[in-house]
């Protein structure tokens, strides 16, 4: 933390500055250490300047998995933890990361915990992060959980990864089909339709759809785009909602064939999430607690804190889980029973996670070849009414001369 003083030297110097340390007492330690007379020592409220830099820094969650692996490789080598970060925070070439590094440098150095200088980055650390992070000092399993920390980043950027790459392809795709066809609907059609009403062509019922939708868009695109803003804008604030995620969620796990697939990314994050924890020493009902923000799900999230609750209670995890096996299989439950009964649960759920990470592999690949075709289809079934719309009346009238 961050402490502004006042002090004067034995010769009656004025001294005004700032010190990192991890309470007052310490400050007041470091100060008195230096032969300074304490006038005043409070803690140091950061500048606009300071407020603006750390609202807009920006950093990737990649950035965040290499930053750890790193930390781990140097720990693993027994260097000292100030000295690892200092090695670290030298290679950074990135400034906002850089600038973020310096900080829990500095913070190390002046007495503070690695534990406690993430809990003031927030923005950047997950609570699941920082949990493992504090276990791990409290355990003195240091090196072991940042390499087991290290290892789920890089998987679960390698999931996210597999997913994006799935859905990324149709979504570009749709986005450049529907930008041409609105322009072909709303400019290029309607330009015909003069042609059409002087020649006197009897058009199909399509066309007059078509070239009518192309007329109404023109003559009121400054009252359709705001709406159209605007719904968007209201939907996005809803979903983002703690009422709009729930209904979110609920719709991803029920939409046909996708929600099976988001079970098991889910399965695949909570089972990887509990065997780090529960093998850095945390308590299942703390390591229950903690998993439910590794999932974006509020469904999950509610199972999650109410299995936490139901252990605290004494009830095992597995006779839970097979109350609400719409979320958790009866395979997860079998599996957890046997690492109960056996004393190696650490052991089950990383079983599990392996399982359902290949799964997530498996289907992201299937789902990329099943959506491509499906995408032509449409896009060329589209593509054909639209130019059908307009070329068999184009056909009708080079008949009548």
């Amino acid at each position: 933390m961050l402490y502004q003083y006042s002090s004067r030297t034995k010769e009656g110097v004025l001294q005004i500055g700032t010190i990192e340390a991890s309470n007052r007492e310490v400050a007041y330690e470091i100060l008195n250490k230096n032969n300074l007379f304490i006038l005043s020592l409070a803690p140091a409220r950061p500048s606009i300047v300071e407020q603006l830099t750390t609202l807009f820094r920006h950093v990737r969650k990649s950035d965040i998995t290499l930053f750890t692996r790193q930390l781990a490789t140097m720990m693993q080598s027994k260097l000292a933890l100030a000295e690892a970060l200092k090695i670290v925070v030298d290679q950074s070439v990135k400034p906002d990361l850089h600038s973020l590094l310096s900080g829990i440098l500095r913070d190390i150095q002046s007495g503070l915990s690695l534990s406690q200088s993430l809990e003031k980055n927030r923005k950047f650390f997950s609570p699941f992060y920082i949990s493992l992070v504090r276990s791990a000092e409290v355990t003195g399993k240091f090196e072991d959980s940042l390499g087991l920390l290290a290892d789920y980043l890089e998987r679960d950027q390698e999931i996210r990864g597999k997913i994006m790459n799935a859905l990324i392809y149709p979504a570009f795709m749709m986005l450049v089909f529907g930008g041409v066809l609105l322009i072909l609907v709303s400019y290029v059609f309607p330009q015909l339709k003069p042609i059409f009403e002087d020649s006197h062509v009897k058009l199909p019922w399509y066309t007059q759809i078509v070239l009518n939708f192309g007329t109404f868009f023109q003559n009121y695109v400054l009252i359709i785009a705001p709406i159209i803003f605007a719904v968007v804008y209201f939907l996005t604030k809803y979903f983002k909602s703690k009422e709009g995620q729930a209904v979110f969620g609920r719709l991803i796990l029920g939409f046909f064939g996708f929600g099976n697939f988001m079970k098991k990314y889910y399965l695949a994050r909570i089972t990887q999430s509990l065997y780090i924890l529960i093998s850095g020493g945390i308590p299942m009902v703390q390591a229950l607690q903690i998993s439910s923000f590794t999932v974006e799900n509020p469904i999950y999230q509610e199972v999650l804190f109410l299995a936490a609750d139901a252990v605290r209670r004494g009830e095992s995890l597995s006779a839970f889980l097979a109350l609400h096996n719409r979320y958790f299989p009866v395979f997860v439950g079998a599996m957890i029973t046997v690492g109960e009964r056996t004393g190696r649960l650490d052991e089950m759920l990383k079983r599990i996670s392996d399982i359902y990470v290949r799964d997530v592999y498996t289907d992201s690949g299937k789902i990329s070849e099943l959506v491509q075709p499906i995408l032509i289809v449409v896009i060329a079934a589209l593509a054909g009414f639209l130019f059908a719309s307009v070329l068999l009346p184009i056909y009708s009238l080079v008949q009548s001369f």
